[in-house]
């Protein structure tokens, strides 16, 4: 099974499922960023596939997304269009191929781009496809999307892109040719060579929501090699020239049989014959690049028309064909589309009627036509596809003539006659004219390739012919993932393309930083200094009594600290028990915490030769730590197998300090690493390491970095002993030091790439064979091989004196300091192993332990080595003794620099050097460096324009290059520097690296200067961009260090930040993340991740089947199936969709042991017409019923009771019973039950839970008598079923499987699960790298049959398979396997087991222990067979069979809380582009704000704060020191709308409804006026943080901190963040990076999540739908688009367009609660007149009738199926099934509905609380009163119409939306709102006048907000372009001017009720399709009184959460007027992970 979208619900601990990405790449347009890459090879240019995640920040311009260039021309590009071309809007996507500056296709969607949220853009090209129009598909959010080709066309069959090249360069973000950027953000870029999939690689359909969401891509990045040419599949149909890639040609090299009886051969690559070039004449025929096989093809004609024109070719030799009875003609042919009707591919020695014609026909059909005065003409029924290569071949066999077309045969007759030769005129490509004797005419139009003619039979029979040439290897792909988990522009492919980023801000925010963290705490990770290091410090004050240790009075505590932390011990009030710390438990008083000490004059241990040192060619690991005294010899050796002979070796260093692999000894190499790796006086860990056979891949590793690598290819099996601490037995080359642990591994490289060394004593892991050196003797071993044993020689003494455990200064300091009388302090290193322990030096035992983490922003894990640290914050100091106990405090002599905040990173200030500052430190130790590793690190804010070279940051060269050992690192606008001198004449060792860093207002960068070994680097933001060797050292000779200026001069201009040294190591090992407070990485992204909700962790789950690979799960046959009496079958089911499938889809199969056919017992199968059937063998369908598809849970229940009456129940319903005596084979032993696919037809797409067998019984709850099919007899279980759930009979149930959410066959309950066989699905456990067969997969292990063709088999390339059982499986007397190949088995890792082929259980254990894990190695490269697995005699069994793909799940149908399966944090507010003044420029990410005129201005954020949602906050910093503006403001604004206001108020504050505060005087604006005065003016850079309380609407404003002002504000919810501007900028923060100041209070960042409410609406197309339909004018027209799931309670109809009465066509408006199920039908209501209720008709007459998840028609004289075409809106109420319908409920009385609390007879109701709508029909009392409504909360919109009285005609349409008081409207009418006299709506009636109170009936259609689902409420128009924010994409709008927009303005015309919904509209369209609700005119017509005209001046555009209204329509969005809308959703904008991923 190649892919399966299994739908997925996250959980807090992402067990499982989507894709969850936390972040995404800001890239900014006004910044011009981008990232660049050039390929170093070639990849496939006509096949690949780019998949990434955008959001855009801007719209209207041309945006690049993934662009491929050369210096000239755009070769090939993904873009945003910024120019309306063709059908294609602006914001289209384009995607461009131009092929060597000539053919330029241009690809675009006819569907814009505009909204704020996700778009999943996938572009698949594969241009080998044959069908034109499948070589380039573009799909966005999984669909694939409408295009045109305004320029150019298709590509060309096998015609290539830019993409892939080496000459060009790949740019995301950028076109630097047409010099166009990427505004926005993007993540999860996705580039694959040589491979084209679609879009359900990366995403799938949401289940739960309906939303496209991420999932992982687990497929290959590249494609494999295609070989070319060799064609061994291929019978033929070959190029008979050699080929080896595609376009290239080898010669003449003929394919074996391509020649045989050879009258003529034309390759094709040039215009010759093969073998004979005489024979051809050309005429005009030229050469094409269209190609099949070689470089050319050649080209017949130039278009279809061109009659006479001569292009062919001559051919002079005589066929001599005449009287043959075989011959073949063949050719690959591209005929081009609109070819003549001729298409003449060869004639030969025709004159007169006379001699053989060769063809395609008009119809591209094969043709003969043999002439002989008279004809004979064969023609195939085959046709060849125009525009395309095809092979043709006509053969005549014995006078049969076969036709063959790509392989396949078509037999067309017999020859009758032979043809004669005329006068032998022949020609390839054309034909004589008429009279026989003309020049050659009407050519073939195309291309040809391979012509032959030969006197034989070449096909007699189909065959497969070759698809084309050599496809090389894909090496290009790549996955950036952008998320911030890893370095920008980083590949984590492992194909190492990493793309270049050009000025990128810093990658990430503090928490999602992995290095660079500042040294000073930042108040919640921001950007203000709170003046303490960033580091744990504390201090313990350690007292003894009764052996043990007291800290701070508590009693040997458990200590909690980081890596980095400086902890303090003062043990003055116990000096006789001196503090010490150690990794081993107990420290010295630990049996292991010793080493073995060697003086050098002749000590070793020895330990003799075993066959567990001979390692053969396999893997080994050697390892210990070592600590030398002094070199003493030239090869010192710490650990050797060599007596002398050669198959042996030495692990040894040189006395230069490099480490020694020293491998096949006296014949091998003597492998080194670079000088001073080992240095004298510490204790390093080395191991040598090979990786095995294969690889031969010898490694070193000195203290966990590789020091060296080599190949060793030795066979290691001589019979030396072991020797450690010298070289051999003559004990030359010997150690003088000391060594510890050591240990040697065989078959295992623990080691394959750099880590942290062992913290702590080595054990005993796998394959250990020998580990010593370690306890008090020194020949004791913990491992040593049987009768092995450990021998000295000298005299090596066991010590604690040096030991690598002990963290004190005599065993190598790891941080600690003693100095202090009676004082332990230590900075514990980054090496420290997870504990450490405190203890006592003078008795043991007093001690306990430290838990140690690693946290970056708690503690620098590397503070240890810091010698400096200058955070540079505004003062000058030192903070390295803060961050280290072990550093020396240093006096920074301030000579210029200056304290500034106009630049700041993390703190309030920096200092800025202006070009003549330094600093002055004097010299210290701490600078001499040495030959050890070093790092320098700094933050940089370049201004200078200067040189690399001549702008220094650090130096310790103050006399220049005379100095010995003098270094200076530099940094300027171009790039980064690293000097040094080694002969105090010149800089001997220097590097630098070229990058643009920029000038003025570019981000700070993070630089490293460091030495690794020998290596000298500069990193720049995380990378590594240069290394240099450098082998010296570097003492600073006492000479002062500057910071700032080298030698006097090369001064550094700019500003500077967090200077840090560290001595003695190299920080940087892998590219990081460095900190940013404005980071690159924002945490948006379309998974969404945990925010303030605890997620429930989900352990219910389910099956999922896709179909492609005949999936199903099967029970074993078992007597426990024997179902000839009572039993219970049940299972809930959710398919994806079966609506296309012609077969049953089978869901549930009970047959016997013969499979399909004869003992079939019972089908439960779903029919794609109508529903589901219960079939059985020999009795046919008995019993029907109906369930939905796509996309629900259905409860599927088949019983039979005593009396044998069988029922099929559907969620608990009846569906249908019948009377079944005959056991159809139910009596059989052997029965299995099988969900999903039966053989290989009708198999499942969807997912199953909950499967339960019970045999002998029926849960009692599922008991009933009834027949009466509807009736429901029980509630499905909402829980996970068990043994006894539903009154089931613990023994009578035999199934519960499907509830696992990690293995499909598990079960808790089947025959297979008993003892060791407990409902695990072994089969899961059994795994290899390259998996198994697709016939024998690795269930075959476990369904206990072992032969041959029933055994598991791994691929050919996989020789080890591994069984690793989850927590082991116990035995107590033995362990088998079978096995059906020749190899090994072992167990633990333990002694090989040889099998051969063994066909029969072999013993591999006997006694007891447990399973961990089964390893099988076959031999010589074979595959593994696998047949079965024996425990304690019983073999281990899959409780059930899995077949196909059938995945685990947990989709299920119990959870459906939104709390439990959401996450809460994602996709922040941003400035909204379209809610802005023009004059307002936005860039960052739509986070700064920039104002170019003398005209103020504002913009406000994309989210609003809704009512009772929680409190926000918002910062605002003035960037530049003008005027800003920030402020608040509440629903009725329209500040952004110049137009709208006066000039004197066009700012924020400006109107009543919007508040700002003003930057320049402090003022507070509110209506136009100061609202309050006198508080803080701001300078740029300050900061105005604005609170604001949903719950009260209290808002506060802040400056740089501080409280300036509180007010309670007015107006509509929601309320918005704002900002403006007057000739000034400022940037704002909703959350995306750190606050400044951020209030306590638990205040949240505004997005997405934190503004919505808790509960949200899942799945709104469940509630109400709009659906489009098309009229028959028949008595039977049945609409079942719907998804509720039941039947609609509120539908609306009406006509589109049509020729049936246009433009007169009524609304229709039918309920349940009038009637919509009975016999009579629906009464229909009309919302365009007053009329009453047509009721009383029936339902022919009447002709609509609800219906399951949809409605029937059924009269073709009605206005709701004649011919047109027409729009359904339908609404799902509370059901229909009685009077009284409450969420499904059916009740007896309006009382026991709860609708009683009115004054008026509610005498019908139909409501959902659940979805907030109630339809209730009452009788009025005589008077004004109050309706109850049902819905436990104030309805905010209703609709009242009297039902049968004329005297009470009017609609009544009631909203407190306008002014917060009622209000009513007309709804036939276009009348203005009325003032209403109603009582207000409570939560329980609404309020009846006394005209709705009259005695008569009357029907209420009555709404409430629903987060997600539905809302209602009011704007202001603008007239141009109008946001109106939801919550939700809209599926329906309602939009009616109520208020007109000026006093004067009275007229009504154009104030109708305006219908819109997205169902009518493109994927992003804005089509004016409006309908009316009080107007019978058609879709697109102006609603007004007389007129029809169109709606040029209005569109509606949803958005993902709203909708925009564009232009100044009066009745939508006129200036100024007030407007309600009423909206319901297509799909929420926060789905259930609070992202915003369904965006169109």
């Amino acid at each position: 099974m190649v892919f399966s979208a299994i739908p997925q619900v996250i959980t807090e601990d992402r067990a499982s499922g989507a894709h969850i990405f936390d972040g995404s790449l800001k890239i900014d347009n006004d910044k011009s960023q981008y990232l660049r890459k050039t390929f170093s090879n070639e990849g496939n240019r006509r096949t690949f596939t780019w998949s990434c995640w955008v959001k855009r920040s801007s719209f209207g311009d041309w945006q690049r997304i993934f662009t491929c260039e050369p210096s000239s021309n755009l070769i090939a590009g993904l873009s945003f269009t910024g120019a309306v071309e063709g059908a294609s809007p602006l914001d289209a996507i384009r995607i461009q191929q131009q092929d060597s500056g000539s053919n330029n296709n241009h690809f675009r969607t006819t569907a814009a781009y505009r909204d704020t949220g996700w778009y999943h853009i996938v572009m698949r090209v594969d241009t080998t496809l044959s069908t034109a129009d499948d070589r380039v598909r573009l799909y966005v959010n999984g669909e694939l999307q409408p295009h045109i080709y305004p320029t150019g066309g298709n590509p060309g069959l096998h015609s290539t892109f830019g993409y892939n090249s080496t000459s060009n360069y790949h740019e995301i973000g950028h076109s630097t040719n047409y010099n166009a950027y990427y505004d926005g953000q993007i993540t999860q870029c996705h580039w694959l060579d040589g491979i084209a999939v679609g879009p359900e690689e990366f995403g799938y359909t949401d289940p739960l929501t309906n939303t496209w969401r991420p999932k992982k891509y687990t497929g290959s990045f590249n494609a494999a090699a295609v070989p070319g040419a060799t064609y061994a599949s291929a019978s033929d149909g070959k190029p008979f020239v050699n080929t080896t890639n595609e376009g290239q040609t080898l010669g003449s090299g003929y394919v074996s049989g391509a020649t045989t009886n050879a009258i003529l051969l034309v390759p094709g690559y040039n215009l010759t014959e093969e073998g004979s070039s005489n024979s051809i004449s050309n005429i005009n025929a030229t050469s094409t690049t269209t190609s099949k096989w070689y470089g050319n093809a050649i080209q017949f004609g130039t278009a279809a028309s061109e009659g006479n024109v001569q292009k062919c070719l001559s051919y002079s030799t005589a066929l001599g064909l005449s009287g043959a009875s075989n011959f073949t003609f063949e050719a690959w042919v591209y005929p081009r589309a609109g070819s003549s009707s001729y298409n003449m591919l060869f004639e030969g020695d025709w004159q007169n009627n006379h001699g053989i014609r060769f063809s395609l026909t008009s119809a591209y059909k094969p043709s003969l036509q043999l002439g002989n005065g008279g004809f004979q003409t064969f023609t195939s029924d085959l046709a060849v596809t125009p525009d395309q290569w095809s092979h043709v071949a006509i053969v005549c066999d014995n006078n049969t003539m076969r036709f063959f077309v790509n392989g396949t045969m078509d037999v067309k007759g017999t020859r009758t006659m032979n043809y004669t030769v005329g006068n032998g005129h022949r020609y390839i490509g054309a034909y004589r004219d008429s009279n026989h004797y003309g020049a050659p005419r009407a050519p073939f139009y195309g291309y040809m390739q391979d012509i032959r003619l030969t006197s034989d039979v070449k096909y007699n029979a189909s065959f497969t012919v070759p698809g084309g040439g050599a496809v090389p290897a894909g090496v290009n792909g790549f996955y950036l993932p952008m998320d911030g988990s890893a370095p920008v522009g980083k590949d984590q492919s492992g194909n190492g393309n990493d793309f270049e980023p050009f000025r990128m801000s810093s990658s990430a925010s503090l928490d999602k930083a992995t290095g660079a963290i500042p040294i000073l705490n930042t108040s919640s990770g921001g950007t203000q200094s709170t003046g303490s290091v960033r580091t744990d410090i504390k201090s313990y004050t350690v007292t003894a009594s009764g052996g043990k240790y007291y800290l701070d009075g508590a009693l040997t505590p458990t200590l909690n600290a980081y890596r980095g932390s400086s902890l303090t011990f003062d043990y003055t009030g116990a000096t006789s028990h001196p503090l010490y710390l150690s990794s081993l438990p107990d420290g010295k008083w630990n049996s292991k915490a010793y080493s073995v000490a060697f003086d050098g004059t002749g000590d070793a241990l020895r330990v003799p030769d075993h066959e567990d040192f001979r390692f053969g060619t396999g893997a080994f690991t050697v390892e210990c730590y070592v600590w030398f005294n002094s070199f003493d010899d030239n090869y010192p050796s710490i650990i050797s197998k060599y007596t002398g002979g050669t198959a042996s070796w030495i692990m040894r260093v040189r006395n230069n300090g490099a480490a020694i692999y020293y491998s096949a000894v006296g014949g091998g190499s003597n492998e080194q690493s670079s000088e001073g790796i080992i240095k004298l006086g510490k204790w390093h860990h080395i191991a040598m390491v090979r990786e095995g056979t294969g690889s031969n891949q010898a490694k070193m590793y000195v203290d966990g970095a590789l020091v060296l690598t080599a190949t060793d290819p030795t066979d290691y099996t001589d019979t030396q002993e072991i020797t450690i601490g010298a070289q051999n037995a003559s004990d030359s080359n010997v150690l003088n030091g000391y060594m510890s642990n050591v240990r040697i591994i065989k078959g295992t490289a623990l080691y394959t790439s750099e880590f942290t060394p062992p913290g702590t004593t080595l054990t005993n892991v796998t394959n250990t064979k020998l580990l010593c050196c370690q306890d008090s003797d020194a020949t004791t071993a913990a491992v040593i091989p049987p009768q092995g044993s450990i021998t000295v020689a000298g005299n090596p003494l066991v010590t604690q004196t040096k030991q690598p455990f002990l963290y004190d200064t005599n065993h190598g300091n790891f941080g600690l300091n003693t100095t202090t009388s009676n004082t332990t302090k230590i900075t514990i290193p980054h090496l420290s192993a997870d504990t450490l322990y405190y203890y006592c030096n003078a008795h043991g035992g007093m001690g306990s332990s430290i838990n140690v983490t690693t946290d970056l922003l708690k503690a620098d894990p590397y503070a240890w080595k810091c010698v400096l640290a200058a955070p540079l914050s505004g003062a000058a100091d030192d903070k390295s003794t803060l961050l280290n106990v072990n550093s020396v405090s240093k006096i920074l002599g301030m000579n210029g620099p200056t304290a500034s905040t106009d630049k700041r990173n993390f703190y309030g200030s920096h200092y800025n050097f202006d070009g003549n500052d330094h600093i002055a430190i004097s010299d210290h130790t701490d600078f001499d460096f040495g030959s050890g590793d070093f790092t320098v690190e700094a933050w940089v804010e370049r201004l200078s324009k200067g040189n690399r070279t001549d702008s220094v940051v650090f130096n310790q060269s103050t006399g220049g290059a005379s100095s010995n050992s003098a270094t200076y690192f530099g940094v300027a606008s171009n790039g980064v520097s690293l000097y040094l001198s080694t002969n105090g004449t010149s800089w001997t060792n220097n590097i630098e690296r070229s990058e643009d860093l920029g000038g003025t207002n570019k981000p700070w960068h993070h630089i490293v200067w460091q030495r690794k070994n020998d290596r000298l680097e500069i990193w720049i933001d995380g990378t590594r961009k240069q290394t240099g060797a450098f082998t010296g050292t570097i003492n600073n000779s006492s000479r002062d260090v500057e910071i700032g200026r080298q030698n006097g001069a090369s001064y550094y201009n700019g500003q500077l930040q967090d200077l840090r040294v560290y001595k003695g190591l190299a920080k940087y090992t892998e590219s990081f993340i460095p900190a940013s407070v404005d980071p690159s990485i924002l945490p948006d992204s379309p998974s969404g991740i945990p925010g303030k909700t605890n997620l429930t962790k989900i352990t219910d789950g389910g099956v999922y089947f896709d179909r492609s690979g005949n999936d199903y799960l099967q029970a074993p046959a078992s007597t426990d199936f024997r179902l000839d009496g009572q039993y219970c079958i049940e299972y809930f089911l959710n398919l994806t969709d079966y609506s296309n499938d012609s077969v049953y889809v089978r869901t549930f199969v009970l047959d016997g042991p013969t499979g399909d056919g004869g003992t079939t017992n019972i089908h439960l199968n779903v029919n794609p017409s109508n529903g589901v059937l219960l079939f059985w063998s020999g009795g046919g369908e008995l019993i029907s019923g109906t369930i939905s598809i796509a996309g629900s849970w259905h409860h599927v229940c088949l019983t039979r009771d005593s009396s044998n009456k069988t029922r099929l129940f559907i969620d608990g319903v009846l569906s249908g019973s019948a009377d079944i005596a005959t056991d159809y084979n139910l009596n059989s032993n052997q029965n299995r039950p099988r969900l999903g696919a039966l053989g290989t037809t009708g198999g499942t797409t969807g997912h199953y839970s909950n499967w339960r067998i019970t045999k002998g019984s029926i849960p009692t709850e599922y008991q009933t008598s009834t027949t009466t099919n509807g009736t429901r007899a029980f509630s499905p279980p909402t829980e996970t079923l068990t043994t006894t759930s539903q009154g089931a009979t613990a023994n009578d149930v035999k199934l519960i499987a499907c509830q696992s959410n990690t293995e499909a066959s598990s079960a808790t309950v089947a025959p297979n699960v008993s003892g060791v066989n407990n409902g695990t699905e072994w089969s899961k456990y059994l795994t290899g790298g390259g998996g198994f067969q697709g016939s024998y997969p690795a269930t075959n292990a476990f369904n206990g049959v072992t032969t041959g063709a029933n055994t598991s088999r791994s691929v050919s390339s996989q020789t080890t398979q591994t069984f690793i059982p989850p927590g082991g499986i116990s035995y107590s007397s033995s362990v088998e396997v079978w096995t059906w190949m020749d190899g090994t088995v072992s167990l633990n890792g333990g002694s090989n087991i040889t099998v051969s082929n063994d066909q029969s259980f072999r013993e591999i254990a006997t006694g007891s222990g447990t399973i961990n894990n089964i390893t099988f190695n076959s031999a010589s490269g074979n595959s593994i067979y696998i047949a079965g697995i024996r425990v304690d005699g019983t073999i281990l069994l899959d409780p059930l069979t899995t077949n196909g793909g059938a995945e685990a799940t947990n989709f299920n149908p119990f959870i459906d809380d939104i709390n439990a399966i959401r996450g809460k944090q994602t996709r922040y507010a941003t400035l909204d582009p379209y809610k802005r003044t023009s004059n307002q420029t936005l860039s960052d990410g739509n986070l700064r704000c920039t104002q170019g005129g003398n005209v103020w201005g504002a913009a406000a954020s994309t989210i609003g704060m809704h009512e009772n949602t929680g409190k926000f906050y918002f910062e605002c910093t003035v960037a530049a020191n003008q005027y800003t503006y920030a402020g608040i403001a509440n629903a009725d604004s329209a500040i952004w709308n110049l137009s709208a206001v006066s000039s004197g108020y066009a700012y924020l504050g400006g109107t009543s409804n919007d508040w700002g505060y003003l930057s320049s005087n402090g003022n507070l604006q509110h209506g136009g006026s100061a609202a309050g005065s006198g508080a803080r003016s701001l300078n740029a850079g300050d900061t105005i943080g604005i609170t604001f309380d949903t719950s009260n609407k209290e808002c506060r404003w802040y400056v740089e901190g501080e409280l300036q002002y509180t007010r309670t504000l007015t107006g509509n919810y929601p309320f918005f963040f704002a900002s403006g501007s007057y000739q000034s900028h400022n940037i704002v923060n909703f959350g995306q990076k750190p606050f400044k100041f951020l209030p306590s209070g638990g205040f949240q960042p505004v997005n997405i999540s934190t503004t919505q409410p808790e509960k949200v609406f899942v799945r709104p197309e469940q509630y109400v739908s709009a659906i489009t339909y098309s009229g028959n004018n028949s008595t039977s027209n049945t609409v079942t688009d719907l998804k509720f799931n039941s039947k609609p309670d509120f539908v609306w109809i009406k006509s589109r367009s049509g020729s049936s009465s246009p433009n007169a066509q009524n609304h229709y408006l039918m309920d349940s609660v009038r009637g919509a199920n009975g016999a009579s039908g629906t009464s229909k209501l009309y919302s365009n007149n007053n009329g009453a209720a047509n009721s009383g008709q029936t339902a022919t007459t009447n002709g609509v009738r609800f219906i399951h998840n949809g409605f029937e028609l059924t009269t073709n004289n009605d206005g709701t199926n004649s011919n047109n075409n027409y729009v359904a809106w339908c609404w799902k109420a509370g059901g229909s099934e009685g009077t009284f319908n409450v969420d499904g409920a059916t009740y007896a009385t309006a009382a026991a509905a709860g609708l009683s609390a009115g004054t008026m007879t509610v005498t019908g109701a139909s409501v959902g609380t659940k979805q907030g709508f109630s339809i209730v029909r009452y009788t009025g009392s005589g008077s004004a009163g109050s309706l109850a409504h049902g819905l436990g909360q104030k309805p905010t919109f209703w609709i009242v119409k009297s039902i049968d009285a004329a005297n009470y005609p009017n609609w009544y349409a009631y909203t407190e939306q306008l002014d917060g008081s009622l209000d009513f409207m007309h709804f036939h009418t276009n009348e203005h709102k009325f003032d209403s006299a109603a009582a207000a709506p409570t939560s329980t009636t609404i309020g009846i006048t006394s005209t709705l109170g009259q005695a008569v009936s009357w029907i209420t259609y009555m709404w409430h907000d629903v987060p997600g689902l539905q809302k209602f409420g009011s704007f202001t128009g603008n007239s141009s372009h109008n946001f109106v924010e939801l919550g939700f994409r809209p599926a329906i709008v309602w939009v009616k001017r109520a208020i007109a927009n000026s006093s004067s303005d009275t007229s009504t015309n154009n104030s109708a009720w305006t219908i819109m919904d997205s169902t009518r509209l493109s994927y992003n369209g804005q089509t004016p399709n409006h309908l009316y609700a009080n107007h019978t005119v058609d879709e697109g017509k102006r609603g007004t009184g007389t007129g029809t005209t169109g709606l040029a001046d209005m569109t509606l555009e949803p958005h993902s959460n709203g909708f925009y209204l564009n232009g100044p329509a009066t009745e939508t969005n006129s200036n100024t007027g007030k407007f309600i809308y009423c909206a319901w959703a297509e799909s929420p904008a926060s789905n259930l992970y609070g992202g915003q991923s369904n965006a169109r």
